[in-house]
């Protein structure tokens, strides 16, 4: 018989991951991204919105003064609210028009 899974022992495993990517996110220079005044923001689309990691890169950054501009690859599904979602986590950017291709 399988050994019993810990749900909660997993969910707090996985709590703690999250958190320590937002902050190797936070400690990572992107090169050029200070000197830039537009950022590229790709990602698959993920049952019609960006994935989590994309989240997460859009809060660790400070994207003010800056256009993001969010594209997505996609057989099937459309990029949905993405473009909504990065607005609302980009704060003080202007995010554009999200481009699904």
């Amino acid at each position: 018989m399988p050994a019993h899974r810990d749900d909660r022992e997993e969910g707090r495993v996985f709590d703690e991951e999250i958190a320590g990517n937002v902050e190797d996110f936070k400690n990572r220079e992107i090169s050029g991204a200070r000197r830039s005044d537009v950022v590229f923001v790709g990602f698959p689309v993920w049952w019609y919105r960006e994935p989590s990691i994309i989240d997460t890169f859009m809060e660790a950054y400070d994207f003010s003064g800056k256009t993001v501009i969010p594209f997505a690859a996609s057989g099937m599904s459309g990029i949905g609210d993405s473009g909504k979602n990065m607005r609302a986590l980009a704060q003080g950017a202007k995010v554009g028009t999200d481009k699904w291709f």
